[in-house]
């Protein structure tokens, strides 16, 4: 309890309830659209964004906005245009990921920044980085406040959706912008390496019990805190990487509750 009274532990607390927040949401929509991999190229293309903020001196955080929102509705654009959707998702993830690793070469005394946006470091946390979470949260929130029946709708059957009014293409590009930011804002948390984690197995988890869609955001969203504290915890008291250690309990749970569901199906069939 010590710790609480530092400013960069209460930031790192904050930062978890933030992102918990915004993964959980993302998270549930990603994996019901199965996005997943759309999403994972996304993350790794955010090294662009890195890179630009490096060798020119801009803010990381707005630098890594700009391109991966360019990225995504690259990736959304081509993927919708051509039918190799994994063709796209690799060569933009390799564009994102060449310009970046250049840039940070010709970038002096880039090594340890590069390495806390890579895998996380959670206590590096500023005041300016949450307020960024913030109004994304709040922006995700009236996302699904005001989209919510588009979103289920375009979610179990886009074409159905298309037939009653619904602007697909719309929701589809405003769910890959939402996805977008969302990394962005999470890769100071467990970094662009495990972000993708976090977006799916809080979900993933949630989807095994949960039938209801706001049921499963929420329930993602206090699995997605209980990983980020338990890791911070963890990563606190042994000195680890905090994206490591949250991650790594994050799969230890998904494990346990795999098998539990496994057990509770042949219980049930027997």
């Amino acid at each position: 309890m010590e710790y609480l009274k530092y400013d960069f532990i209460q930031n790192a607390i904050l930062a978890s309830v933030l992102v918990s927040i915004a993964c959980g949401i993302i998270g549930s929509l990603v994996l019901t659209n199965r996005l997943v991999s759309m999403v994972g190229g996304i993350s790794h293309a955010a090294y662009g964004g890195l890179g630009i903020s490096l060798y020119f001196g801009v803010s990381t955080m707005l630098s890594s906005l700009c391109f991966v929102i360019a990225c995504a509705v690259l990736i959304a654009y081509l993927s919708k245009t051509y039918k190799n959707q994994d063709a796209v998702i690799g060569v933009v993830w390799a564009f994102g990921m060449s310009v970046g690793i250049l840039l940070s070469d010709l970038s002096p005394n880039s090594n340890t920044v590069v390495f806390s946006y890579l895998f996380g470091a959670i206590l590096a946390v500023e005041g300016s980085d949450l307020n960024i979470m913030l109004i994304a949260d709040i922006a995700f929130v009236l996302m699904i406040l005001v989209f919510h029946r588009q979103l289920i709708g375009v979610s179990v059957d886009s074409e159905f959706s298309v037939v009653n009014g619904v602007n697909a293409n719309f929701i589809y590009y405003m769910l890959i912008v939402a996805s977008a930011v969302c990394i962005v804002i999470s890769l100071r948390v467990v970094g662009m390496v495990l972000i993708l984690a976090l977006l799916c197995i809080p979900s993933y988890i949630s989807s095994m019990f949960c039938l209801s869609f706001i049921k499963m955001i929420i329930c993602s969203i206090f699995l997605s805190l209980s990983f980020c504290i338990g890791g911070l915890v963890v990563s606190i008291v042994y000195n680890l990487s905090s994206g490591a250690s949250i991650i790594l309990i994050a799969c230890i749970c998904f494990a346990i509750s795999y098998i539990f569901k496994l057990i509770f199906k042949r219980s049930l069939a027997r």
